[in-house]
C-alpha cells in the first residue's frame, strides 16, 4: 500500500502551495531550530532571552517580528506574515517556558537526586532524537511553529489572510516561586518595526517598577508568571487571530480541554513540645495532615469517574505539603498546609468544583473525629472547548487524515492543560495538536525524558500537518471559512 502523499482533499492550486512549503521542510534545520531554542534556559518567569532569540530568528528569515516584554525577565515574541486582508487570521501558536528551571538548586531533591544530561539545557543528539530540557515539551513544537512560518515565507504563498506565529511565556501550571534561577542578562533591545504598544512592558497594577532593567533579578517582580500570562497579554495588547492552534504533545486534534483549580487546605493541630507530648493536649497537624491527603487521593478516583465525558478524564493530586519548621524537629507546628491541583472539564466551572471539593473535605473531616480542617481555593483556570465543526477545527482533522490515510482518531482521557483555555477562552476557536511521545529510544522514557526528548522525524511531520492547515486557511475569504 503507498504511503499517503498528505495532500488529498485540497484543490489543485493549495496542493502545489502546500507542496511548495513542504519543500523548504528538512530535518537539518528542524535539529538546528531546536538545538538553539534547548541551549537558552527559559524557566517559567525567566524567558526573555528566549524570547529575543526567536524574535531574531523569525527576523533573519525575513519575517516581521518583535518581543513583547512582560516585566525585566518574561517576554513572548511572535511574527506576521501579512495576507491581503481579504481573508481570516490564523495563529499558530506555542509556549516557550519549561517545567522544570535545570537548575540544581531549584529542582533537587524534587526531580530525583541530581539533574540528568536530559534535564540540563543543553541539547545533545542521539540519532533521529534530540535531547535536553524541554526538548520535546515545550521546544520541539517550538520548533515546528518556526519551521512552518519559515516554509511559508519562502514558498511565496500569496496569503488573503494574516498568518500569526506566536510564543507565549508563562505556560506551565505554576506560579512565581520566592526565588528563581536567573537566566542571564537581557540583551539586544526588541526585534521588527514593532515599537507601539504591542511591545511595551506590562504597566498593569503587577507589573513592578515602570521601568524594567536589563539584568534579569532572581526574585520575581509579580507573582502571576504561569498560568497562560504570556498568552493573556499577548491578546490584551491586540496580537489576535480568528482561530488558532496550539502545538503542543499529542498526535489528535483535541478541540477541548481541561481546566484546573488550586485548593490550599489548611490542617488544624496544636502547637507543642515533644517533651510535653504525654502532659499536654497533643494534636500533630502534620501526622493528621497525611491521613486527609490519604482519603484525598481515594475521593481523586472517584472525582474523576464522575467527570470523564467526552475526550477528558479530569485528576486530581496533593502535590505540596508545609508545615513545621526543618531546622528545629522538637516542636510541632500548628498548622500543615496541602496544596491541591484538581482538574475541571469543560463541563464543571470552579465554582461547581469548589463545592464538591468542599463537600468532600467535610466527609473526611467527619471521618476523623476531633480534626479541624478548612480550605481556600487560590487559583481557578476554568476548562474550555471550541466547537468541533468549526474551520480550524474541520481543516486540522483533515490535513491529519489526508497525512495519516484513516479517520481522525480522538485521543480520550485527556487531563492535561494548556494555553489553549486562555485563547478559547477569549472566544478564538482553537485546536490542539503535536506530537507523539517518543516511542523508540535506546533508553527508558519515563515522564521527564518524555518532555526532554524530541524526534526530528516527528516534527517533521507535525510541521507538515501545520503548514497544511495554515495554507488552508489563510487562503480563504473570509466567507467560506465561516466568517
Amino acid at each position: 500500500m503507498s504511503r499517503p502523499d498528505g495532500l488529498a482533499g485540497l484543490d489543485p492550486q493549495r496542493r502545489e502551495q502546500v507542496a511548495a512549503a513542504w519543500g523548504n521542510v528538512s530535518a537539518g534545520r528542524l535539529r538546528e531550530l531546536l538545538c538553539g531554542l534547548v541551549d537558552i534556559p527559559s524557566p517559567t518567569g525567566g524567558e526573555r532571552r528566549l524570547a529575543e532569540h526567536i524574535a531574531s530568528t523569525l527576523a533573519a528569515s525575513g519575517i516581521p517580528a518583535a518581543t513583547q516584554p512582560l516585566d525585566g525577565r518574561q517576554a513572548n515574541a511572535w511574527g506576521r506574515l501579512r495576507g491581503d486582508g481579504s481573508g481570516p487570521d490564523l495563529m499558530l501558536y506555542a509556549p516557550i517556558d519549561t517545567l522544570t528551571t535545570g537548575s540544581e538548586g531549584e529542582d533537587v531533591p524534587w526531580v530525583g537526586p541530581s539533574l540528568r544530561p536530559d534535564m540540563r539545557p543543553v541539547a545533545h543528539n542521539e540519532g533521529d532524537l534530540v535531547v535536553g530540557l524541554g526538548a520535546g515539551n515545550p521546544k520541539g513544537h517550538v520548533a515546528c511553529v518556526l519551521m512552518a512560518a519559515e516554509a511559508i515565507h519562502r514558498a511565496g504563498v500569496p496569503l488573503t489572510g494574516d498568518l500569526l506565529v506566536a510564543f507565549g511565556a508563562g505556560g506551565m501550571p505554576t506560579n512565581a516561586p520566592k526565588t528563581v534561577p536567573n537566566a542571564g542578562p537581557h540583551t539586544g533591545p526588541n526585534i521588527g518595526p514593532n515599537s507601539g504598544p504591542n511591545v511595551r512592558p506590562n504597566a498593569g497594577p503587577n507589573a513592578g517598577p515602570a521601568n524594567a532593567p536589563n539584568s534579569m533579578p532572581t526574585t520575581m517582580e509579580r507573582r502571576n508568571i504561569g498560568q497562560g500570562a504570556g498568552c493573556s497579554f499577548l491578546l490584551e495588547q491586540g496580537v489576535w487571530a480568528d482561530f488558532a492552534v496550539i502545538a503542543k504533545p499529542g498526535w489528535t486534534v483535541s478541540w477541548e480541554e481541561v481546566g484546573l483549580a488550586w485548593f490550599e487546605v489548611t490542617v488544624h493541630g496544636v502547637h507543642t513540645y515533644v517533651g510535653s507530648r504525654h502532659r499536654l493536649p497533643y494534636e500533630n497537624a502534620i501526622a493528621r495532615a497525611g491521613e486527609v491527603a490519604v482519603r484525598l487521593e481515594k475521593w481523586f478516583a472517584e472525582y474523576a469517574d464522575r467527570h470523564t465525558e467526552d475526550t477528558v478524564a479530569p485528576q486530581g493530586i496533593v502535590a505540596a505539603v508545609e508545615g513545621g519548621w526543618p531546622h528545629m524537629a522538637a516542636v510541632t507546628p500548628a498548622v500543615c498546609k496541602l496544596l491541591v491541583d484538581l482538574r475541571l472539564s469543560p463541563r464543571t466551572t470552579p465554582m461547581v468544583a469548589k463545592r464538591e471539593f468542599a463537600a468532600a473535605l467535610a466527609k473526611i473531616s467527619a471521618e476523623l473525629p476531633g480534626s479541624n480542617v478548612t480550605f481556600e481555593m487560590v487559583l481557578a483556570i476554568p476548562g474550555t472547548a471550541s466547537d468541533p465543526r468549526s474551520w480550524v477545527a474541520r481543516s486540522a482533522m483533515a490535513a491529519w487524515e489526508a497525512m495519516e490515510g484513516r479517520p481522525h482518531e480522538v485521543i480520550r482521557g485527556n487531563s492535561g492543560a494548556t494555553d489553549a483555555n486562555i485563547l478559547r477562552g477569549r472566544g478564538i476557536p482553537t485546536v490542539r495538536v503535536g506530537m507523539p511521545k517518543v516511542a523508540d529510544a535506546p533508553f527508558e522514557i519515563d515522564f521527564a525524558m518524555g518532555m526532554n526528548t524530541a524526534d526530528v522525524r516527528e516534527m517533521e511531520k507535525l510541521t507538515r500537518h501545520l503548514i497544511r492547515t495554515a495554507v488552508a486557511t489563510v487562503t480563504r475569504s473570509r466567507a467560506e471559512v465561516g466568517l
